[in-house]
């Protein structure tokens, strides 16, 4: 029985312009989504034990292979959504771009310990650093 695109454990992605069915792909079991999210606990980890420049490195390498593999990245998206390949290049390709060196340029700024200071007289002789990421000194 297939409904909306799915049919016996597998999803349908359509092409939009068509109706030509373009790829089917397993869905997962429910049964098998606490592995599923171990797993990704388990990359964040490993991607947490990254200094922030080596992250940079990563995305910026990301953003070769984005670029490098466009045209085939582009033929998934206008099969998938319909969009015509120029708006597709616009509206994803060079944005995901821009996206990914906007952030490895300020990540460093951004992901930087911060010294905080206290406002508690009896506190003045601590050091506190602040290691969140996302905090920002205006």
């Amino acid at each position: 029985m297939s409904v909306a695109g799915v049919e016996a454990g597998f999803v349908e992605s359509v092409d939009r312009a068509s109706g030509k069915v373009v790829a089917r792909i397993a869905a997962t079991d429910p049964a098998d989504l606490p592995a599923c999210f171990e797993r990704a606990r388990m990359a964040q980890r490993s991607w947490a034990a990254n200094s922030v420049r080596e992250r940079c490195v990563f995305l910026r390498c990301l953003g070769r292979v984005v670029f490098e593999r466009r045209a085939e990245i582009l033929d998934a998206i206008t099969g998938e959504t319909g969009k015509p390949r120029a708006e597709a290049t616009f509206a994803e390709i060079l944005l995901v771009l821009d996206t990914i060196e906007f952030v490895a340029k300020r990540a460093p700024g951004w992901l930087r310990p911060v010294r905080v200071p206290h406002h508690n007289f009896v506190m003045k002789a601590k050091s506190a650093l602040n290691m969140v990421s996302g905090h920002r000194r205006r």
